[in-house]
């Protein structure tokens, strides 16, 4: 399974940045801003990749790296740069500047901005000894599984962390629970779990990444 951010390599070969690339059939977004891996920022973007995804028409791509927006076919090819950019980070921001690039009608505005995707995850464990679900966490990624889905955060071009470490609050206490990936479709969020299997004898099952905080992330 290839990295989310293939896509968005610096030209550069040598360049490097810090920051969030998210990517959909549709859109690709490398944000060189610091931050953290986390369940919301997850379900952010993908709420906000449907959206977008609602505004480019069939056949075409929204490429933004750092700021700099292309308008490409599918499969990355024949760009060109829109003569606007996206400087603030904000996904509102560039929803409207999708607007202003594909001129789509009232209709289409009004049910783009009711769309979303879904942020899914594969969990892989649950239990209450947080040291227990670091330790699997730093074992799946040690094996540099190209498994970040739809949602990458850290350091470009690298492989970055998969596998983290969120909290559930139940009865009992705090659970730690060992998610890989974020997927926006429940096929790619199985086949990663197909991975996981296959590279480390794991089980697990495909659910929403619906958590408010990440322990392995400070968070």
């Amino acid at each position: 399974m290839s990295s989310t951010f293939a896509t968005l390599a610096p030209t550069d070969a040598n360049a490097c940045w810090d920051g969030i690339a998210v990517s959909s059939d549709r859109v690709a977004l490398g944000i060189d801003t610091p931050a953290s891996w986390t369940p919301e920022g997850a379900r952010h973007w993908a709420k906000w990749l449907g959206r977008l995804d609602a505004l480019v028409p069939a056949g075409k791509q929204l490429v933004v790296m750092q700021g700099a927006i292309e308008i490409c076919d599918d499969g990355h090819e024949n760009c060109r740069e829109a003569a606007m950019g996206w400087d603030d980070g904000s996904a509102f921001t560039l929803f409207q500047i999708a607007v202003a690039l594909f001129e789509p009608d009232r209709q289409q505005v009004a049910q783009a901005r009711r769309a979303g995707h879904v942020a899914l995850t594969v969990q892989v464990a649950a239990t209450f000894d947080l040291a227990a679900a670091q330790a699997l966490a730093v074992r799946i990624n040690d094996t540099d599984l190209e498994l970040a889905g739809f949602y990458d955060v850290a350091g470009f071009p690298s492989t970055n962390d998969v596998a983290h470490v969120v909290e559930r609050v139940t009865d009992d206490g705090v659970r730690y629970e060992v998610v890989v990936g974020a997927f926006l479709d429940r096929a790619q969020a199985r086949e990663a779990l197909a991975v996981l299997d296959e590279a480390l004898t794991l089980d697990g099952f495909v659910r929403p990444l619906d958590q408010r905080t990440s322990a392995d992330e400070g968070c």
